[in-house]
């Protein structure tokens, strides 16, 4: 799915957005955001937030939607991306991927520490651009972090079968 242009007009309770896609697509739309004005960026990197989720375009190519959290005078960039597009199949919508976590929509890992970026963006304290994160041990067994995941184990538990037997 292809965003060919979008328009924005300030209406009384915020922003009306109008997205044309490029075909009729009956996959919903996630809107990505960012604003210039409140310093957003990591280094130069500008830092995206989902500000709409599955947006339904199932009779057209164009959707509409009303940004209510912006304020007249926001300098609010936006983006859009197909909701369910997921071409490594790691669990991340591409456009999450791309837009929010900086990870490669073309790789289940993209740090390559054999933990999928799905897991890491979802468990606090893991990193899927930082591949110590899976050679580590949380839990001071024995086992890496990827090698308990992989045999099913607690990463932050030594016995995760509670047999007084740590896991390794």
């Amino acid at each position: 799915m292809i965003c060919l242009s979008a328009r924005s007009k300030i209406v009384p309770n915020g922003v009306k957005i109008t997205i044309t896609l490029s075909q009729n697509s009956t996959n919903p739309v996630d809107v990505f955001s960012f604003d210039a004005d409140q310093q957003s960026f990591n280094g130069l990197v500008p830092v995206w937030f989902l500000s709409a989720s599955n947006l339904a375009n199932a009779v057209s190519n164009q959707i509409t939607w009303i940004d209510t959290s912006a304020g007249q005078g926001t300098n609010r960039f936006y983006a859009t991306g197909d909701a369910q597009i997921d071409d490594d199949q790691d669990g991340l919508a591409d456009a999450h991927e791309m837009f929010m976590h900086k990870t490669s929509h073309n790789f289940f890992d993209t740090d390559f520490d054999s933990i999928s970026d799905y897991w890491e963006v979802h468990n606090m304290g893991f990193n899927p651009m930082d591949a110590s994160d899976g050679w580590a041990g949380s839990d001071n067994d024995g086992l890496r972090n990827a090698a308990e995941l992989w045999f099913g184990t607690d990463i932050n538990n030594p016995d995760s079968d509670g047999d007084g037997i740590l896991d390794n």
